[in-house]
């Protein structure tokens, strides 16, 4: 999550910026901060960075933070907005610009964990994949971005749709780290999922031609599919093509 903090009183920014800190180690959730004295450097900011949380502070040097929050609103309609003010006084002026949440400074741990536990439930909850931690970091993939899965003696790695190839160390599904050793199981449970090789689990979303001994993904890769498997692969194709559908 990256979030962007924007508040001129150093102890409240050096507060938040402990509590966000605490709150990435708790809950193993990685989490990068900005932090900015006054408006102008946090909207010149959006311009370059996408920000998923902002935290303003209600008065600013520069401008209110309501004054921002329009400029803001006029270009970042979805970004989720957290005012911060020493007195609820502004609270009621400051759902014109649709914030995610109102904090009365001092903020707590008890205030700011709250807020940041609802946008991970959200996150979640619209997150249709899985969390992929490789050599390199952890990277979010959806299941429909996932062409096909490689299981080799090196290891297990991961075909996405824009060509790109993990290497798969585990992953993870909502905060729960677990053994790459799963990720068959996982796959599986889905409907769009299918063993063809004992190498290969595809994604029959991505399959573009179903041949007589392979397949062709979208991404032009073919996969064996194997002799044993085939009957079995050739149905379950078949009936994905019709899922839904009314034959006339």
């Amino acid at each position: 999550m990256r979030i962007a903090l924007c508040d001129d009183n150093l102890e409240e920014v050096s507060r938040i910026s402990s509590l966000l800190d605490t709150y990435s180690r708790e809950k193993a959730l990685p989490l990068a901060w900005d932090t900015f004295s006054n408006a102008a450097g946090l909207l010149a900011s959006l311009g370059n960075v996408a920000y998923d949380l902002l935290f303003l502070d209600i008065l600013l040097p520069d401008m209110t933070g309501l004054l921002a929050a329009r400029k803001i609103r006029e270009v970042h309609s979805e970004v989720k907005l957290v005012f911060l003010s020493s007195s609820p006084e502004y609270a009621a002026e400051s759902h014109a610009y649709n914030p995610y949440a109102y904090i009365v400074k001092p903020v707590s741990r008890e205030k700011l964990f709250s807020v940041l536990e609802s946008i991970r439930a959200e996150k979640q909850k619209q997150f249709e994949g899985l969390t992929v931690n490789t050599p390199s970091g952890r990277i979010d993939v959806t299941f429909s971005q996932l062409v096909f899965v490689e299981v080799t003696r090196k290891g297990v790695s991961l075909q996405l749709a824009d060509g790109s190839v993990l290497e798969a160390l585990s992953f993870s599904k909502e905060q729960t780290q677990l053994p790459i050793e799963d990720l068959e199981k996982e796959l599986l449970a889905r409907p769009e999922f299918l063993i063809v090789h004992d190498q290969f689990i595809v994604n029959l979303e991505q399959v573009a031609e179903l041949r007589a001994k392979d397949l062709i993904t979208l991404t032009g890769k073919a996969l064996p599919i194997s002799r044993r498997l085939y009957t079995q692969v050739r149905e379950t194709y078949i009936a994905h093509l019709f899922q839904d559908k009314r034959v006339q």
